[in-house]
């Protein structure tokens, strides 16, 4: 995933978290949504230091961007602040790809 589909500062994950639109929660995941004025979705991966030390918490952002380019989400003009919840820890890889997935397809059913 390119650094320009990624939402970084904590001025743009403010602005997303204060407008509290959730597009979808599971056991895994909370993701919360705003449109922007781009040609493409941006991105931004929030891991709690609960989910474990930063090694852990890296490789799970790594395997959500992992999860992210395999999914058709960034043609959409939004961008996502993704939540990690600790039970993510619990889960498999697919386990948690389908949990991601289910929240992501949400997107298509509202256009």
């Amino acid at each position: 995933m390119k650094k320009q589909y990624r939402v970084k500062q904590s001025k743009e994950f403010k602005q997303i978290l204060d407008k509290k639109l959730i597009l979808g929660k599971n056991s895994s995941f909370t993701i919360y949504f705003s449109k922007n004025n781009l040609d493409h979705g941006r991105i931004g991966i929030s891991v709690s230091k609960k989910n474990g030390n930063a090694v852990v918490r890296s490789k799970i952002r790594r395997q959500i961007r992992a999860m992210i380019n395999q999914t058709d989400i960034l043609k959409n003009k939004l961008d996502l602040i993704i939540i990690v919840k600790q039970t993510y820890n619990d889960n498999s890889f697919e386990t948690n790809f389908k949990n991601l997935k289910s929240i992501f397809d949400l997107v298509r059913e509202k256009k």
